[in-house]
């Protein structure tokens, strides 16, 4: 925008910056078009490459509606699943000056777990899953699994993302008893999510739909990734901060 704003409204940018004090100039301007941005609700995003136009994206969602506008609220799920990380270390900390800015070595990694998120079109959420990476049947799984909070489930696997055996528990163990009439589930095209197993279990023993969505169409097609996953992921950048604040409070007394 600030490049737009150098090539077509120069004359404007000049007298913007006249007023400024030496050295808040560029501070300046970035704030105002931040707060622009804002206010016609644009949101800061990674820049990619789209595989598929937005209209056809659209008309993907339009086809999805004529082929399965016979299911009820109650019988459309939307899952999703996302990764990410906590006990990250910080990009940036204060340091002495002319000190050292290295971390330990143990620091640089932070765990991985990945949670698949499913909601109802009628707007029931499902319990969640999370999928750890670390041994099976090690401590983690065994002393410390009983204290994580009930009503949702959880797995440990060798890799980060949900893996073959734990996305088959989730279809079986969480999704069957959910159902009451036959559905139709609307997910993203991770392997295991449309592997020819996938596709036998939710047809023959669900007795449901799986509906793949094309690449890179999770903001037309699937706003439970687009806004919900977000929220979680935000609240959970909240929720480990405060708990970290409260832990050394209460170390030092």
């Amino acid at each position: 925008m600030i490049n737009w704003i150098k090539r077509h409204q120069s004359d404007w940018l000049r007298s913007y910056l006249y007023g400024k004090a030496p050295g808040t100039g560029y501070q300046g301007i970035l704030h105002l078009l931040q707060r622009f941005c804002h206010r016609h609700c644009f949101s800061r995003r990674k820049a990619g490459q789209g595989k598929q136009t937005q209209a056809a994206l659209i008309e993907v969602r339009h086809e999805f509606h004529r082929s399965y506008q016979q299911y009820t609220n109650d019988a459309v799920y939307n899952v999703d699943e996302t990764g990410f990380y906590y006990d990250k270390p910080p990009r940036y900390i204060w340091g002495v000056r002319g000190g050292s800015a290295k971390i330990a070595s143990g620091e640089k990694h932070s765990m991985r777990m990945t949670v698949v998120l499913t909601v109802r079109a009628d707007s029931t959420k499902l319990p969640l899953l999370f999928a750890i990476r670390g041994a099976s049947g090690g401590r983690i799984e065994t002393n410390e699994f009983p204290t994580f909070p009930s009503g949702h489930f959880y797995a440990m696997q060798n890799k980060a993302w949900m893996d073959d055996d734990v996305w088959k528990t989730y279809l079986r163990t969480l999704l069957l008893p959910m159902l009451v009439e036959p559905s139709v589930f609307l997910l993203d095209t991770f392997v295991r999510h449309v592997s020819e197993e996938s596709y036998r279990i939710v047809n023959e023993e669900l007795s449901s739909h799986l509906v793949a969505l094309p690449a890179n169409a999770t903001s037309v097609c699937q706003s439970c990734g687009y806004t919900f996953v977000p929220t979680v992921q935000n609240q959970r950048k909240e929720v480990y901060a405060m708990g970290f604040i409260w832990d050394a409070l209460e170390d030092h007394g």
